[in-house]
């Protein structure tokens, strides 16, 4: 069984702030590549390195420096958070998938891109027709075709 998941559906383990915050930027966790997938501007996806994911943090007004009662800066504790709740264990094309996140028999997978659907329309198709005629037969094309 598989369904999209949105952001805000992802496992948090402490339902922080941080984690929201985390998840709003949408950036995935690659563990095998040991990097991170970020949106880009053309509705795609884009592998970036952890120094990568600390800039565009630091773009979008998060703290570098850890203020003094904290151990680690806000963009540690959200990189700390992506690692362990925005985590994927597969990214990229995957046949009969639109793009988006994915749990698939309770792993996270990364769908990258869509498939380009071919516009159906009415026409002739002799080569294909005789091609299938030619293997099954006239008594068993109506379990093909109905």
């Amino acid at each position: 069984m598989s369904q999209v998941l949105k952001p805000e559906q992802l496992n948090s383990l402490n339902g922080s702030s941080v984690s929201h915050k985390a998840k709003s930027f949408r950036i995935c966790y690659d563990h095998t590549r040991k990097d991170f997938w970020a949106p880009n501007s053309r509705d795609g996806w884009v592998l970036i390195s952890g120094a990568d994911v600390r800039r565009w943090l630091e773009e979008r007004g998060c703290r570098s420096k850890a203020k003094e009662q904290e151990q680690i800066s806000e963009i540690g504790m959200i990189l700390n958070c992506i690692q362990r709740e925005c985590d994927v264990e597969y990214a990229g094309s995957l046949a009969g998938y639109f793009k988006g996140i994915y749990e698939i028999n309770g792993k996270r997978i990364l769908v990258k891109d869509s498939p380009r659907l071919i516009e159906p329309k009415h026409g002739d198709w002799p080569l294909l027709r005789g091609i299938i005629g030619n293997m099954f037969g006239e008594e068993q094309q109506i379990y093909l075709f109905g």
